[in-house]
């Protein structure tokens, strides 16, 4: 049978509901008093109940009748107007307010399954237009209630499910997602129906039964990662090649797994990555951080996508982006802002070009490699044996230079399988390390309509899947921002993104799973975020014409990365972990990246 649409089932109490609505109906109608002489009468049975000898059903019927008994149906019904007129939205949470009306509005069908009664659900779920309500119910005698709940009707515990699947018997055909939510372990015998299940606590929404792995865990953009993904309740693995990886030591880790890195060894990485992705108890989402990473992944996506899920470009457009080279060949075919480049064949043919032109101010780059690797400014290049640099870094790019007091923009992108942008955020650099041009330690937030439309320009030339980060720099000679390169992964400032509001980790990891996303373009542009250990430290103690210490250290620990309130034992190993990696020089790249 064809998949129809998407569905979303609600438990209602203490889920929907910021209290249990039975005993809030209770309260609302009696007062607190009587209530409470209820709760006396009843202790045993109560008692009975959490000893798992009395049902819901029968502690439920038997305080129905304490309030009820040989009262008129209708005037319990007027009771249940009062209560739904003046309080039942008193209670209501205000998050999933936002979700129900989310849900809505892209068409989702509302299912309400709640052990409260019909009387007041009914009223309040066609309000904010729910298909079908399906709860609990009693016997009642003409028109005198008798108080019983009918036990096959008493939508609690298991047999929410025979309710549930009475109402919808080909549910899992059907539907092409389903989506639940509720707040006990008495919720969770529905909730397995569902492709997405979310537990609702106190102050957060989490989801069940969610694993992810976190390749690269040494790099800060893995570490938020971990946290913005963690947080919403997914396991993460993190994976990275010691035990001194930083990402291991967040909170947000629930387990560690010591891999060859990609870049050292891809043939190891791989069968130890497809092992982890096979051991997990649910189908995992990967997530590769670093270019050898996604470079090995992108070659082996048809045997990946059997033991986990991914969002990633094909072959060919990450080639493209990863090539600055013909990235800014992409680029010029679309009319897209460029520096003025040259594509040199070999060593000769640059040498000419320079001297041909009259270049005074250029910059020579390598056609991969991310960060200031590789790069040379101006007259730095003759001092150095260029044959060397194109031996050591590949095919080099020549381009004029930039300004250097051009401003930076990264304009941050991801896409779904379809080519569709799902979330979008811009930023802006205040500082960076190398202060010559290096990864940005200072960055801030800020709109740009234009900037915003050439990058999904390029993006989708390439036909893009998945994160990439657009760069841009402001050209103070020709008034406009030129294309810089595409980073077509996750990028070194992501957690100002996800602090400012666009979390995308997480929204990677629905999209992975070919789920529903509200698309995600505003944010706020007021944070500050700082890459403080060792960038914007080493940054401030080799600027020449740097700031004062006092302004230095203002937001010191407040703008930092590294520090997250809910995860402190991170912040500690950010510090640890690099000074012992430190005494290892095969981990002195960290600090310009």
């Amino acid at each position: 049978m064809k998949k129809l649409k998407r569905i979303v089932i609600f438990d209602f109490d203490k889920t929907i509901t910021k209290k249990d609505s039975f005993n809030d109906f209770l309260i609302f109608t009696f007062g607190k008093f009587k209530f409470w002489c209820c709760i006396f009468q009843n202790i045993f049975s109560i008692l009975l109940y959490k000893l798992h000898k009395l049902t819901n059903a029968q502690v439920k019927s038997r305080m129905f009748k304490y309030f009820y008994n040989k009262k008129l149906y209708n005037d319990y019904v007027k009771d249940c107007q009062k209560y739904v007129k003046f309080r039942l939205d008193d209670i209501i949470r205000d998050d999933i307010k936002l979700l129900i009306q989310d849900y809505k509005e892209n068409d989702f069908e509302l299912v309400l399954l709640s052990a409260s009664f019909k009387e007041w659900l009914e009223p309040w779920a066609k309000k904010n237009q729910f298909s079908k309500v399906i709860c609990s119910r009693f016997t009642k005698n003409d028109n005198f209630i008798i108080g019983n709940i009918i036990e096959e009707e008493s939508c609690y515990g298991k047999n929410k499910v025979n309710m549930l699947l009475k109402e919808f018997p080909n549910l899992q055909k059907n539907y092409s997602e389903i989506i639940s939510y509720g707040d006990s372990k008495s919720d969770y015998y529905f909730m397995d129906l569902a492709t997405t299940k979310y537990k609702v606590l106190k102050n957060k929404i989490v989801m069940l039964d969610e694993e992810a792995i976190i390749t690269d865990g040494l790099w800060r953009k893995s570490v938020s990662a971990i946290r913005a993904v963690g947080k919403t309740g997914v396991k993460v693995t993190v994976t990275g090649d010691t035990f001194l990886t930083i990402g291991m030591w967040s909170k947000f880790c629930s387990k560690r797994k010591k891999v060859i890195n990609a870049s050292t060894d891809k043939t190891a990485f791989g069968k130890d990555i497809l092992k982890i992705c096979k051991d997990s108890l649910n189908k995992p989402v990967l997530f590769p951080m670093e270019e050898p990473t996604i470079l090995w992944c992108s070659e082996h996506r048809e045997e990946l996508e059997k033991v986990c899920y991914t969002l990633l470009a094909d072959k060919e457009s990450m080639k493209i982006a990863l090539n600055k080279s013909e990235t800014i060949k992409v680029a010029m075919k679309i009319d897209v802002p460029c520096p003025k480049s040259y594509f040199p064949k070999d060593v000769v043919e640059l040498k000419k070009i320079i001297e041909k032109e009259k270049l005074q101010d250029y910059v020579i780059k390598p056609y991969h490699g991310s960060g200031s690797s590789g790069l040379l400014y101006g007259s730095l290049s003759q001092e150095i044996d260029l044959n060397e640099h194109w031996q050591k870094y590949g095919e080099l790019i020549l381009q004029e230079r930039i300004p250097a007091d051009g401003e930076g923009v990264g304009v941050s992108i991801i896409m779904d399988r379809n080519h569709e942008v799902k979330g979008v955020f811009a930023h802006k650099r205040l500082e960076q390390y190398p202060n010559s041009g290096g990864p940005s330690t200072q960055r801030i937030g800020i709109r740009n309509e234009k900037l915003v439309s050439n990058s999904i320009k390029l993006l989708k030339a390439l036909n893009w899947v998945g994160v990439a980060m657009v760069e841009w720099k402001f050209d103070t000679v020709k008034k406009e921002y030129v294309l810089m390169e595409i980073n077509p992964r996750f990028w070194g400032s992501l957690e100002l993104s996800v602090r400012s509001g666009v979390n995308f980790p997480f929204l990677y990891y629905q999209l992975a799973k070919k789920r529903y996303v509200k698309k995600i373009d505003t944010y706020s542009v007021d944070k500050v975020c700082r890459w403080l250990i060792p960038g914007d430290v080493l940054r401030y103690l080799t600027k020449k014409n740097r700031e004062s210490l006092s302004k230095f250290l203002k937001g010191f620990f407040k703008n930092s990365e590294e520090w997250d309130k809910e995860d402190k034992r991170c912040f500690f190993a950010s510090i640890i972990c690099q000074g012992l990696l430190i005494l290892n020089p095969k981990y002195w790249k960290y600090i310009r990246k």
